[in-house]
């Protein structure tokens, strides 16, 4: 078994990430157009088509040589990257084969004693001194696997695959996505940690852009030089913090704002999540009775006394329009960031109005359709 560190270091490229609801969905175009490559100028760009699963994101990647194509979600909560391998006799049904890693050239499996496996939160010497991994996440997603290294490729606006040899990966054998979706092949963490994909391809930095879900523009999730934000208008931003090693990136949620009237949280510095692998924003359940209280107030008139899971606020859609519904400002510590409802409010199944936040008791999370 060998050991590889990264080589290929791409200092500007982008990804597209286009929303489920969207009209670039599989819902609405051919699968083969959904998932084509698209066209920057700069060719030392790269870019490959995501696309969403049920609030999530698909990113393409290429995988082992000779390369594989894999599509995995791609995730800001996280740092691990993995896939589902053969064999996987407990695994989630996907469409396309399980990565079979004896048929590459450049598959290799990482010893229990590397700094890789030591980055893990709770690693476990395999049979051959193996690395294997165990990661869960809080929607009962779980990958078990060896921690290996492969050649990833993502494409360049050429439509050339550049390589990213000894990236560390989790090959998983034993997996549930707990989804229906069997586009989905794997995970593929953005968070600061060293086996992020982010810390692994050597970028200093990386963005990205959700658009409305009736956009069909495309969503771009940027690395490196690229990812600088410009704009005309004025650029909001706000310092974020590092949590849960490396993995979290945490801001400061000051307030919510309903028509001018302002619902202030327990302030504390990193008090929510921005987490691109999280559908739905999840509020502390104290802050939000506070704000359902106030909606209720503004609208004039309760939600259904039986909302359907994972939704817990919603109305009846012969009841109430969207138009009826008060925007929402969130407060930042930095400036306010004004929400449009599409953000804030889904309709459900074509008979209820729901709002995307939900309570927790855990951690507070901003998610990816607000």
């Amino acid at each position: 078994m060998k050991e590889f560190q990264i080589e290929a270091k791409v200092n500007d490229f982008s990804v597209d990430l286009i929303h489920s609801d969207s009209l670039m969905s599989p819902r609405s175009r051919n699968e083969a157009k959904f998932f084509n490559s698209s066209i920057d100028d700069d060719d030392k760009k790269l870019v490959s088509r995501l696309g969403p699963v049920q609030g999530t994101y698909l990113m393409k990647i290429y995988i082992g040589t000779p390369a594989v194509k894999m599509l995995a979600i791609a995730d800001t909560g996280s740092d691990l990257i993995w896939i589902q391998c053969e064999p996987c006799p407990y695994c989630h049904r996907q469409d396309a084969p399980y990565f079979k890693p004896d048929r590459s050239d450049t598959y290799n499996e990482l010893l229990y004693d590397t700094e890789f496996c030591k980055s893990l939160a709770k690693p476990k010497r395999g049979g051959l001194n193996r690395c294997l991994y165990n990661q869960t996440y809080k929607d009962e997603t779980y990958s078990l696997g060896v921690l290996s290294s492969e050649t990833f490729y993502l494409k360049s606006s050429a439509s050339i695959k550049v390589p990213f040899p000894g990236s560390v990966f989790g090959c998983g054998h034993k997996n549930d996505l707990h989804s229906s979706n069997t586009r989905i092949q794997g995970i593929v963490g953005l968070g600061a940690g060293p086996l992020s994909l982010v810390s692994q391809i050597g970028t200093d930095k990386f963005s990205y852009c959700l658009l409305p879900r009736t956009s069909t523009a495309s969503n771009k999730l940027k690395f490196g030089v690229g990812a600088t934000i410009s704009s005309l208008n004025k650029i909001l931003s706000t310092p974020f913090t590092l949590g849960n090693r490396h993995s979290h990136y945490l801001v400061t949620l000051e307030s919510i704002s309903i028509e001018n009237e302002r619902v202030t949280t327990e302030e504390s510095q990193g008090n929510i999540m921005m987490d691109s692998g999280t559908t739905l924003t999840m509020l502390d359940s104290s802050m939000y009775k506070k704000l359902t209280d106030k909606l209720i107030e503004v609208i004039g008139k309760s939600p259904v006394a039986d909302p359907p899971e994972p939704l817990t606020f919603c109305y009846e859609a012969d009841s109430i329009s969207l138009d009826d519904l008060p925007e929402m400002t969130f407060g930042f510590s930095g400036g306010d960031l004004a929400l449009k409802l599409i953000n804030t409010y889904y309709g459900y199944r074509r008979n209820m109005i729901c709002l995307t936040i939900v309570p927790t008791t855990h951690q507070q999370i901003f998610g990816s359709m607000a």
